[in-house]
C-alpha cells in the first residue's frame, strides 16, 4: 500500500536523493558526466531547501511512500501559465518501482490536487528532455500531446532539447478517476 504525504522542509535530503539519482540514471549521456558524478546531489538539495523552505504561492509538493521508503514525488505549480495551465515540474519515480503504475499514480494525484483546490478548467504541462524518450512514451501512453520544442538551462551550463507535452483540461478529468488524495 502506497502512503501520500505533502512534503515539509524535513523531506528536502530525501528528495534530494531520489532527485539526482534519477538524474544520474536518466540523464547520462546529456548532462556533464562531471555533473552527474560530483555536485548533482549539492545542486538538488540546495533547490529542495529553497522550494520546500520558501514555497512559491500555489506550489505542491507531494511523496508517495511504501512504508517509510520514497518511491516517487512531484513538484506542481497550478495555475502557472495562462494558455497551458498547471505546470508539473518534477515527476520522478525510484527505479524499482518503474512500471508499476507509481508515475501514473503520482500524474492522478497531481491532477486531483488541482481539482481540489479549484483551480479552473486548466490542462496540465511539463517538459521532457528530448533524448528521454521512455519518458515521452510514458506520457503519450497517458493521453498527453507532444507540442513544441523548448530549451532547459539546465544546471551543468548545457542546454537541452526538450519538449512541452501537454494534456487539455478534460483529459485531466481521466486521470483524477481512482486518484488517492
Amino acid at each position: 500500500m502506497l502512503n501520500w504525504q505533502a512534503a515539509t522542509l524535513a523531506d528536502a535530503a530525501e528528495i534530494a536523493q531520489l532527485h539526482a539519482v534519477s538524474w544520474q540514471r536518466t540523464y547520462a549521456g546529456q548532462l556533464a558526466a562531471d555533473f552527474l558524478a560530483g555536485p548533482v546531489l549539492a545542486e538538488r538539495a540546495a533547490v529542495w531547501q529553497q522550494r520546500l523552505a520558501a514555497p512559491s504561492p500555489g506550489q505542491q509538493v507531494w511523496l508517495v511512500r511504501a512504508g517509510a521508503t520514497l518511491v516517487g514525488f512531484y513538484c506542481l505549480y497550478p495555475a502557472h501559465h495562462p494558455q497551458w495551465g498547471h505546470y508539473l515540474d518534477n515527476l520522478h519515480v525510484a527505479a524499482g518501482w518503474q512500471g508499476q503504475g507509481v508515475g501514473r499514480q503520482l500524474l492522478q494525484h497531481a491532477a486531483a490536487q488541482v481539482a481540489l483546490l479549484g483551480y479552473g478548467p486548466q490542462g496540465l504541462y511539463l517538459y521532457c528532455n528530448q533524448a528521454n524518450t521512455p519518458a515521452l512514451a510514458f506520457y503519450l501512453r497517458l493521453g498527453a500531446s507532444q507540442q513544441e520544442a523548448a530549451s532547459w538551462a539546465a544546471p551543468d551550463g548545457s542546454h537541452i532539447a526538450t519538449w512541452r507535452v501537454s494534456w487539455p483540461a478534460g483529459a485531466l478529468d481521466d486521470f483524477t478517476k481512482g486518484a488517492r488524495t
